[in-house]
């Protein structure tokens, strides 16, 4: 019960992870920019660059946290199961 919750609770915050990398320069809050900040950036990146490299080029929206935002729900669905 505790590690289900656990594996739940860390999927989850890899997932506002990634939704605050791609958001924050939308709302002028630019993760990249500050540096006690940076370690976001650095957990997410490897996920996001995987999928960039793989996915085919479509148009000038960034699709690779979207993606990558289904790929975690996915995972934290088989796994977790909740």
């Amino acid at each position: 019960m505790f590690i289900r919750d656990l594996l739940y609770t860390l999927f989850t915050l890899y997932m506002l992870a990634i939704l605050a990398v791609w958001l924050g320069p939308y709302i002028d809050f630019d993760l990249r920019q500050r540096r006690w900040s940076l370690w976001i950036v650095k957990i997410v990146n490897p996920l996001l660059q995987i999928i960039r490299k793989n996915l085919p080029y479509i148009g000038p929206f960034n699709w690779a946290p979207i993606i990558a935002l289904l790929i975690v729900w996915l995972i934290r669905k088989i796994i977790v199961g909740i």
